[in-house]
This record gives C-alpha cells, structure tokens and sequence, in this order.
C-alpha cells in the first residue's frame, strides 16, 4: 500500500469486497478521490444472516458503498438490492463479459476432440456416459452438497465434475462433501478438484449439462461461459 502513489489516481474502482478495500475507501474518501464500487454479489450489499460476524460484517459494507460516489450492479437484482439500501448513492448496472474467443464451442471442438475423448477414457467413464459439470468456489452457499444427493438418485451414466478452490473458513463444507461422496460409493461417479483449472474450457467441452445450484448469485459469468460452449444449464433462479 506504501509504494502506491494514489495522487497519480483520479478514480479508484473497487470489484467485490475485502477488508483491505473498506479500510482503503476511508483512506481514499479524506484523499477526495473518486470511488467506484462495483457490486458482483449480494453480500457485496448486505448479509440476510443475523449472527453477530455478519451484523458486523453488513455495518462495513454499508460504510464501504456509503463512501462510494457511485456503485456499479453487475445484474438488475443487484441493483434493485443496492437502490433499496442506498437509496441516495447513484447505482448503474453493468453486465459481466466473457471471452468468446476462450470460450467458444466452434472453435474448441476441432481443436480438442481428440483430447476430450482421452480425458473420458483417463477417468474410466463410458462415452456414453453423460456429464454434469459444476463450476465455483466450494462452499455452503455454492451448494454442492445438493448436486451429490441428486447425482445418487441417478442411474450409474450420469456423472458429475466439480471444480473450484475452497477457502480456508469453508474446510469444513469441502471436508463434508468428500464424506457423502464416500459414504454413497460414489468416488467413481464423481470428479472432484478443489482448485481452479488453467485449461477450464476443456472441461466444458467434456461436459454435457452445466449446473449451478448456488443459494445466492450476483450474477453468474460460469452461465455465460457454459452457454458459450454449447452447453445446456440448469440453475436455482
């Protein structure tokens, strides 16, 4: 923070929330700097849970947009939710863009067929089997444990992929979706890598169905993507 030279800097944007930023914003706020504050998720508004963490939590988030000029939504809701607790900032929505060159299902195909087939053949899976894919941190609002539970409900074809890192706090969902995998013999049906995957786009193409069925979304850039790549999506509205 000390070698930034924020008198260079006539607006400061800020994407998401961190500590970090909240402090930096009272900083930057005595400095009369412009600061855009872009919303990518509900609890970038404010936190529905009542425990005494996240009563302290939405107290800082509402000094972090109150000292904001503006805000910028990545999806009407947001905005709508962002209205509703700073009536007086001005919010605009912007919606989220992808790569359509990285994922684009046109090109990828001809590229990667042959790959695609030896992935299946490397996780022992039929080519007829058919392939949920699930992708985002690992976590309870993310909602992987769901998927699991209907996954086991299934005939043996249809299997699941889950990608995405898991923060420290949330151990305790990754350790407990590793133990209903195990207790419903379904290490066979399931890929599991709790880490982001620098060729992910391969997975979409491996994958027949994408699903999402996070409890809470600012918006969703794995929709786009998945959508990109010719794939069917099912999600919580």
């Amino acid at each position: 923070i000390y070698k930034i030279n924020f008198s260079k800097y006539n607006v400061i944007h800020y994407v998401g929330f961190t500590w970090f930023s909240v402090f930096m914003s009272y900083y930057l706020k005595k400095q009369k700097k412009f600061q855009v504050r872009e919303l990518t998720s509900l609890v970038d508004v404010y936190s529905r849970s009542l425990t005494f963490g996240r009563i302290i939590f939405n107290f800082f988030v509402k000094r972090h947009n109150n000292n904001a000029d503006i805000l910028i939504a990545i999806s009407n809701k947001l905005k709508e939710d962002a209205n509703l607790k700073h009536p007086s900032k001005k919010t605009y929505m912007k919606y989220n863009l992808i790569d359509t060159h990285t994922y684009n299902y046109n090109n990828l195909k001809n590229n990667n067929n042959v790959k695609t087939i030896k992935k299946i053949l490397d996780l022992k899976w039929s080519s007829e089997s058919i392939i949920f894919l699930n992708i985002g941190h690992i976590n309870e609002n993310k909602n992987q444990i769901y998927l699991i539970n209907q996954l086991k409900l299934l005939p043996n074809k249809y299997k699941l992929i889950i990608i995405g890192p898991t923060y420290e706090e949330d151990r305790y969902y990754f350790n407990k979706l590793n133990e209903i995998i195990n207790l419903n013999n379904l290490n066979n049906r399931i890929l599991l890598i709790d880490k982001y995957q620098k060729n992910i786009s391969e997975y979409y193409l491996l994958s027949d169905i994408f699903v999402l069925p996070s409890k809470m979304e600012g918006f969703g850039n794995v929709i786009l993507e998945a959508l990109a790549m010719g794939l069917p999506v099912l999600a919580n509205k």
